[in-house]
C-alpha cells in the first residue's frame, strides 16, 4: 500500500494511514461500499493537500471544493498525468453512497470489480503525488537523516544540505524525522548522547531550526509542550535537553512559558546534564521575576563551583554570564547579591578554590 510520507504533519499523515489499513480490511471483508467510501476519502485528502502545497488555493478554499472539482482543478493546473485524471473519473460518485436521497443513493451499485479499481486509484494517485513531492523537495528529511545515520561526516556539510531542501521537508525535519530518529536509537541500541550519530542528529536539529520560517519555529515549540504534556519521561528529558532552546520560550503563551520553565529548573537541580547547559540558551530573557531567576542561576552556579572539568566548569561559567547579560536588572542585582554573600559563607569555610570560581564568575558580571 502506498504511504503517505507526503504529508508533513504527523497526526493528519497518521490518520490518513489508519484508513488506507481498514481499506485494506475492508477488501479481506468483501465490504465493498466500505471501500469505495475509503478510497474516496483519501483521494479528496490526498488532492486537497497536493493542491495546497502546490500553491493553488488555501486550505479554507480547498475544503470546500467537491472530488469531481478538485480534479478538474488538477487537470486545469497540469498536477496530475493524464492518465490518472482518466482513471480517476471513476471515483467521483462515491459520495452518491451516502447520500440521503434514496434516489441519489441507490444510483450506484457498489461491486468487488468497482472495488479494486478503486482501492487501485488510492495507490496510483498517492504514489503520483508522492513522487512529484520528492522530486521537487530537492533533499529530503529521510535522505539527511539517513546520511547522518550513515555518515557521520556528513555534519560538515550540514549547511549545503539544509540548504537544498524546501520549506516543507524542513519542518518535516525538525517536527519529525529527527526526533523519532533520536528516540528511536536510546530505545533501540541503548544509544547515549554521547553517541556521535546522535550528537549530529541534536546539531542538525539546532542548525535546521535556525535556517527555518518563524511558523516552523512556533510549531517546534508547540510540539515540545505537547510532548510535556503527554509523553513519557525518557521522551520529554531528550526533548529539553537536546531539542529545546530557551529562546524558543519566544512561541509559547505565557502559560506555556511557564510551564517550560518550572519543568527546565526541576532538571537543573535534580537531573543535571552538560546538554542542559546548552538548552539555556535564551533562557535570561524570560526570568520573569527574582524567584525565577534564582531557580535558573542558582542551581548552575553551584554545579559550576563543584564541577571538576575544567571544559565543563568554563562552559557552565560562561552560560551563566551570557544569561545574566540578556536578563533584567532586577535579575541581575539579585545574582550579585547571592553571589557576594555565597562567597562569605564560603571563604569562612576555608574553601579558596571554591571562592576563586565565585570571583573568576563574577569579574563577568
Amino acid at each position: 500500500m502506498a504511504t503517505f510520507d507526503f504529508v508533513t504533519q504527523a497526526e493528519l499523515r497518521a490518520s490518513l494511514d489508519r484508513d488506507a489499513g481498514e481499506l485494506l480490511a475492508c477488501m479481506e471483508a468483501k465490504a465493498w461500499k466500505a471501500v469505495h467510501v475509503l478510497a474516496g476519502s483519501l483521494i479528496h485528502a490526498t488532492l486537497v493537500l497536493h493542491l495546497q502545497s502546490s500553491g493553488i488555493a488555501k486550505e479554507k478554499e480547498l475544503l470546500s471544493l467537491s472530488l469531481p472539482e478538485l480534479l478538474d482543478l488538477c487537470q486545469d493546473k497540469q498536477l496530475l498525468s493524464t492518465r490518472t485524471l482518466t482513471l480517476s473519473s471513476f471515483i467521483r460518485p462515491y459520495l452518491h453512497l451516502l447520500h440521503p436521497d434514496p434516489q441519489i443513493r441507490l444510483r450506484e451499485s457498489p461491486d468487488e470489480t468497482g472495488a479494486r479499481i478503486a482501492q487501485a486509484l488510492v495507490e496510483i494517485i498517492v504514489t503520483e503525488v508522492s513522487a512529484g513531492k520528492k522530486r521537487s523537495a530537492g533533499v529530503t528529511s529521510e535522505q539527511v537523516v539517513a546520511k547522518l545515520q550513515s555518515d557521520p561526516s556528513a555534519v560538515t556539510i550540514l549547511d549545503h544540505l539544509l540548504r537544498k531542501m524546501n520549506d516543507t521537508e524542513l519542518e518535516r525535519l525538525i517536527l519529525d524525522s529527527i526526533p523519532s530518529a533520536y528516540i528511536e536509537a536510546g530505545r533501540t541500541r541503548g544509544a547515549q548522547p554521547s553517541d556521535l550519530t546522535l550528537q549530529n542528529l541534536s546539531r542538525c536539529y539546532r542548525e535546521a531550526l535556525r535556517l527555518a520560517p518563524e511558523e516552523t519555529k512556533r510549531k517546534a515549540a508547540k510540539k515540545y509542550i505537547g510532548v510535556l504534556e503527554s509523553e513519557s519521561e525518557h521522551t520529554v528529558r531528550v526533548y529539553e535537553a537536546f531539542f529545546l532552546r530557551g529562546e524558543h520560550l519566544e512561541f509559547l503563551t505565557g502559560e506555556e512559558q511557564t510551564l517550560v520553565k518550572a519543568h527546565f529548573f526541576a532538571s537543573l537541580s535534580g537531573n543535571f546534564s552538560p546538554a542542559l547547559v546548552e538548552a539555556a540558551e535564551g533562557m535570561g530573557t524570560y526570568l520573569e521575576s527574582e524567584e525565577e531567576a534564582r531557580a535558573f542561576f542558582v542551581p548552575l552556579v553551584l554545579r559550576m563551583i563543584d564541577e571538576k572539568d575544567e571544559s565543563q566548569q568554563a562552559a557552565i561559567r560562561e552560560r551563566i554570564a551570557k544569561e545574566y547579560r540578556i536578563t533584567p536588572e532586577r535579575n541581575r542585582r539579585m545574582l550579585r547579591s547571592w553571589a557576594a554573600r555565597f562567597k562569605n559563607s564560603l571563604a569562612r569555610g576555608d574553601r579558596q578554590m571554591t571562592v576563586a570560581a565565585l570571583e573568576r564568575l563574577e569579574s563577568l558580571f
